[in-house]
């Protein structure tokens, strides 16, 4: 299974979890609550470290830093600002 769609699986997973139990809560069923509170944790845990892995492996080349242009750069302007 790809990595994007283990990643929806188990975010998917984690929202119905987190909803399916707040309402076993409300209506006190606890065996209920307590079960979908494992099942979140864990699917939050799987899409957590589903995510770190996409964001430690990007395709996409880092960008220029964001510098002021230099004072010799022929864009530059001087400042418009008065004290």
């Amino acid at each position: 299974m790809s990595q994007a769609m283990l990643g929806w699986v188990l975010g998917c997973t984690f929202v119905y979890s987190a909803l399916f139990g707040a309402g076993s809560f409300i209506y006190g069923r606890m065996p209920q609550f307590w079960m979908w509170l494992v099942v979140c944790v864990a699917s939050g845990f799987g899409m957590a470290r589903v995510l770190r892995g996409f964001w430690s492996t990007s395709d996409v080349p880092p960008s220029a830093p964001n510098l002021p242009p230099s004072p010799t750069s022929p864009t530059s302007r001087p400042s418009t600002t008065t004290r």
